[in-house]
């Protein structure tokens, strides 16, 4: 009973300060664009635009056809509140890390009953560092909402579905206004409407399997999916068409493939944010795929939610090409297959120190330490490899604003040479611009090597350069 009631605070406070490390990092990658967005918005025209859904931000963040109006509010608010002091923001999303692994630390208590299977299955999500980039970058916190109310949303409907009445009633609903959020905060929501009701037919009342009835309490949430996705072809258009070869792509086994690669790289001791990976690595997530649907065939009706919590919650990243996928969608798939270990463990753990129960603890000890150092390990060098982005953008910014301290009181700031961490594509300062005017916190209007190429601005006198060019010096700034 004891154990029980500090092993979430103990996941939690470890899953946390796993990521103190990038407490001192910086601004990177699409946090630019974000802030800038806010930064140059009035708060009616900003709330407006995430929350219509024919637009959903797209007109001032630029971030394309995505509908995520919770993680734009979340992150309105850390603006009003923090600025543009980086610290907090990084608090923030270690702090929402940690509660998502004290949550996957209860589901697992409730689907094991065991504080061993719970404490390993919640340590091994917590601390695997394929999808640090969903902490360490703060535009990632996104993923960070999705799986807080994914798991809120399994949890309550768990819970409903051992009450009567009212209390079920309201458990039910606190499920179905989670499941809204995680929606709003990230379109790959709409997956936890299958794993609800995978939850509700075999571990919920398996006797429907045998005793066939209407599950009436998922009717609220089919009709959610019933809703958004004609709404989303509507005004999105037909995702079908056009570019569809370019943006869409059917190679699923390879994509699972891909993904279990991923999930396996801690294992071989490494870790990738890209979709290369060492033969070793691909083999050992062969391996993965393998061991998920064994246990599921070997396994209880437990075993086969969690492993097609995997499979189930993949479904939205498998039909892009091979390049797009990347560590931090294992975010939410990964806590089926993390508690699956967890449940694993034990069952080594009981079978190799049955007589003993001093040796039972003993092992389970040895064995959560290792976890935790292996994986620890290899999370702080990837955390250094991603936060060494922000630290490039900011060297950039400083020596501009050394150069330039203001900006240009007339005409354009042309830059030919930024880190490779600000553009998207090869220097299109997809990243660069929003960049620029928060570090200025101006509108100041900027013109890469990659618009100039497409001739797409054409160099004036009045235009400022970085690096400045021939006698070009900060004079020409002044009015």
């Amino acid at each position: 009973m004891q154990a029980s009631r500090f092993a979430p605070v103990g996941v939690f406070l470890a899953a946390f300060l796993l990521y103190a490390p990038s407490f001192g990092a910086l601004f990177a990658v699409l946090d630019f664009n974000h802030l800038d967005a806010i930064r140059s918005t009035d708060a009616t025209t900003y709330f407006l635009r995430i929350f219509d859904p024919s637009n959903g931000g797209r007109t001032i963040i630029g971030t394309g056809d995505l509908y995520r109006p919770i993680y734009y509010t979340v992150f309105w608010f850390e603006y009003q509140a923090f600025g543009t002091d980086p610290f907090p923001y990084y608090v923030f999303n270690a702090a929402m890390h940690g509660a998502n692994a004290a949550l996957v630390y209860f589901l697992a208590r409730r689907l094991t009953g065991s504080d061993v299977a719970s404490v390993a299955g919640a340590l091994i999500w917590g601390f695997h560092a394929q999808y640090a980039e969903a902490i360490v970058w703060i535009s990632s916190t996104t993923d960070l909402l999705l799986v807080f109310f994914g798991l809120i949303a399994v949890l309550s409907y768990a819970k409903a579905l051992d009450l009567e009445g009212g209390r079920r009633a309201a458990m039910l609903g606190v499920a179905f206004a989670s499941v809204l959020l995680a929606l709003g905060a990230k379109e790959t929501g709409a997956v936890l409407v299958p794993i609800l009701a995978g939850y509700h037919v075999l571990v919920g009342e398996p006797d429907l399997l045998h005793k066939p009835r209407v599950p009436w309490e998922l009717a609220p949430f089919l009709a959610i999916l019933l809703f958004y996705f004609p709404l989303r072809v509507f005004l999105v258009g037909n995702l079908a068409t056009a570019n569809g070869n370019e943006v869409y792509s059917l190679d699923v086994f390879a994509h699972i493939h891909t993904m279990a690669s991923f999930v396996a790289a801690p294992l071989v001791g490494g870790t990738t944010a890209i979709h290369e990976f060492s033969v070793a690595q691909g083999a050992v997530g062969i391996a993965i795929v393998a061991a998920i649907a064994l246990a599921a065939l070997l396994g209880s009706r437990r075993e086969w939610f969690l492993a097609g919590w995997f499979f189930v919650a993949m479904v939205p990243v498998l039909i892009f090409p091979e390049v797009w996928l990347v560590g931090r969608y294992l975010y939410l798939p990964f806590v089926g297959v993390a508690i699956l270990a967890g449940i694993g463990l034990e069952k080594l753990l009981v079978t190799v120190s049955a007589r003993s129960s001093v040796a039972a603890f003993a092992a389970a000890a040895a064995v959560m330490l290792a976890i935790v150092v292996w994986l620890g390990v290899l999370n702080f060098d990837y955390q250094d490899e991603l936060t060494s982005r922000g630290e490039e953008a900011g060297a950039f910014l400083t020596s501009l604003k050394e150069t330039y301290p203001e900006p240009p009181a007339s005409g354009r700031l042309i830059v030919t040479e930024h880190p490779r961490s600000l553009s998207f594509a090869e220097n299109d300062g997809m990243m660069l611009v929003p960049a620029v005017r928060v570090a200025y916190d101006a509108d100041v209007e900027v013109v890469t090597q990659w618009h100039l190429n497409r001739g797409e601005a054409p160099p004036t006198d009045s235009d400022v350069w970085y690096p400045p060019q021939g006698a070009q010096t900060a004079a020409q700034l002044d009015p």
